[in-house]
């Protein structure tokens, strides 16, 4: 296992065959969020050999998902009418 990873895990065994969204930064300092997936890879003998991590940058989702809740929530009554208000 690399040795950027071995401090990572025991967390890697609890999110062995996990997903969710994590927060990560990129080189230049940037924060971003991502869905992250990791599955533990067993060995012939059926003990962990290592793990795999898969994951994908979210920003743009995020920034959608945030633009459809503001119109949703806070758009002008004359635009837009949320059902909740109506």
């Amino acid at each position: 296992m690399p040795t950027s990873i071995k401090p990572c895990g025991p967390a890697l065994r609890l999110l062995a065959l996990g997903k969710g969204e994590i927060w990560n930064q990129r080189k230049n300092g940037e924060v971003y969020p991502e869905s992250l997936s990791v599955t533990a890879v067993k060995n012939d003998e059926g003990n962990t050999s290592h793990y795999v991590g898969v994951f994908a940058d979210i920003s743009t989702r995020k920034a959608i998902e945030e633009k459809v809740e503001h119109l949703a929530f806070y758009d002008p009554p004359d635009r837009f009418c949320p059902i909740a208000a109506c």
